[in-house]
């Protein structure tokens, strides 16, 4: 098979298998953690919707980051895309659900992925199969239109600002790993403290963007010193996170040597791909905007991109600094390692991309 078909095919099956493994594997992960309640839907609910657009954005400009054979029809029902590839687009998202199934069930606990039945959500006991049918296609109406009102209409650029910033806010990238983190070990107060950081940084430089300063794509001496200096930092806190074994407090020295406000603004600025993004993405978005109708439109559309970003964040937060920190302790623990191993990762990731031409 051509490379060229292979690599969104192979996107689609593992952002499906991701998908899968992340919102049903919640289900049975809580389960485990003896996690009920109110505590128990918070943490499922940010899965689904925060994997999904993790997962939607990281394959979006390879496959189109379709993860659901429902987008895949619907595209095809509009002329978007083939019938052969909707074939073989369904088939990888379907392989990817039967991979995601298979990794719930060879990495987490035995009696909790028997007992919720590896995920799977259930039907309430007053919710019959008609009604749960029709509940599913309502809900699935409203997913395809959010999808061609953001991603695929080019006559809303505006709302698609919107979308994509949701979709920026939630994409596995430095700012998320320390809101998230920041919230996880000081609580909502210094998570939103880290947000306003990062998103009054990413504020301003979107302002220069609108206002016509050029704002171009990184150049590759000046990427990858940004990629080295950005590793660093995120190493740096990943290592803070395995030595931290408990949330801090208001009196601790971490606190207080490092501002949280500090760190949000350094994870915008010290990271390539919210370059990469303000000189392609957000440029186009605004080009466009403004070239249906008049300047206003941009500034709509870049109003539109930062309360989405300011929204998915502070989703995060609340998630890390209400949801996680009130969970059991074993959970916490394992966010806790979880997500100092991501800061660990992404580091490493930044630091070989720097260091290797």
């Amino acid at each position: 098979m051509n490379p060229k078909t292979l690599r969104p095919l192979v996107a689609e099956l593992a952002g499906t298998a991701l998908f899968v493994f992340f919102g049903a594997g919640s289900i049975a992960a809580t389960l485990a953690a003896a996690v009920t309640g109110g505590v128990q839907s918070m943490i499922v609910a940010a899965a689904h919707g925060v994997g999904m657009a993790i997962i939607v954005s990281a394959t979006m400009n390879i496959s189109g980051g379709h993860i659901n054979p429902a987008v895949s029809f619907a595209l095809f029902i509009a002329g978007k895309i083939n019938g052969k590839t909707l074939g073989q687009y369904v088939g990888a998202q379907l392989l990817g659900a039967l991979v995601g199934a298979a990794l719930i069930k060879l990495l987490l606990p035995w009696g909790a992925v028997h007992a919720s039945a590896a995920g799977t959500p259930q039907l309430s006991i007053t919710t019959d199969g008609l009604h749960g049918i029709l509940i599913e296609a309502m809900l699935t109406f409203f997913l395809v239109s959010a999808v061609f009102g953001t991603a695929v209409s080019s006559e809303a650029p505006k709302i698609g600002g919107f979308g994509i910033g949701l979709a920026l806010a939630g994409a596995p990238g430095p700012v998320q790993a320390v809101l998230l983190a920041e919230a996880h070990r000081g609580g909502l107060s210094r998570g939103f403290r880290a947000m306003a950081g990062a998103n009054l940084t990413f504020g301003l430089l979107l302002l220069g963007t609108l206002l016509g300063f050029p704002v171009t794509p990184p150049g590759s001496l000046v990427a990858r010193i940004l990629r080295v200096a950005g590793g660093l930092f995120l190493l740096w806190l990943a290592a803070e996170g395995f030595r931290s074994q408990d949330p801090i407090e208001a009196s601790s020295p971490v606190r207080r040597a490092s501002p949280p406000v500090l760190r949000g603004a350094l994870a915008v600025l010290l990271n390539p791909g919210a370059w990469l993004f303000l000189g392609t993405v957000a440029t186009s978005l605004l080009s466009t905007a403004a070239g249906n109708s008049h300047a206003g439109s941009a500034l709509l559309a870049a109003l539109a991109l930062l309360i989405g970003v300011v929204i998915g964040d502070g989703a995060l937060v609340v998630f890390g600094g209400l949801g996680l920190r009130r969970a059991d302790a074993r959970v916490g623990a394992w966010v806790r390692r979880s997500l100092a191993v991501m800061l660990g990762l992404l580091g490493l990731w930044l630091l070989a991309g720097g260091l290797i031409p």
